[in-house]
């Protein structure tokens, strides 16, 4: 595979979309984060739904923004956030590749929701941080042939779960 930057984003209340883990570092800066912000935590109609962005001639965003209802919660009564990918153009247009990343994208962002329902993982702190060590450990999964040949791999979130994908 050919994946080019995995990120997390979601909304801050007090500073709007931002951009929490990505690897490699500094692969989006602030300029095109803010550019494509619009798309990464968009309109609460478009939440659920996988989405996708071509950044240029040879790099697709693809991701799958999420809105978490609870009204005693979180401040704005909900909690948004968006797990993506980055990806060469040529890997977006094969109908293959696609797929896997389409279906690594909607398992990623029900994982996260269960994980945040039941255990606020995204909303405390203590418990987002095992997120960017996920996000490092994923994109080298997804950059390793040797994943692509066995067709899965398994990458430890915290101390008592994991996240499993098989293509």
């Amino acid at each position: 595979m050919d994946v080019q930057c995995v990120f997390y984003s979601e909304f801050n209340i007090q500073t709007g979309p931002e951009l929490i883990y990505q690897t490699p570092n500094e692969f989006m800066a602030n300029d095109l984060f803010k550019k494509i912000s619009f798309y990464l935590i968009p309109n609460k109609d478009l939440c659920g739904q996988l989405a996708s962005l071509r950044l240029d001639p040879t790099l697709v965003y693809m991701g799958l923004p999420v809105e978490i209802l609870n009204e005693k919660k979180y401040e704005r009564k909900s909690y948004e956030f968006n797990f993506g990918l980055i990806v060469t153009y040529s890997q977006y247009q094969d109908p293959d590749f696609r797929h896997v990343y389409e279906q690594l994208l909607r398992k990623i962002a029900t994982y996260l929701t269960i994980m945040e329902v039941d255990h606020e993982f995204l909303w405390l702190p203590e418990r987002k941080k095992y997120l960017k060590e996920f996000v490092s450990t994923l994109y080298a999964r997804l950059n390793d042939p040797q994943v692509l040949e066995e067709g899965s791999f398994c990458i430890p979130l915290d101390h008592q779960n994991s996240f499993s994908f098989k293509f």
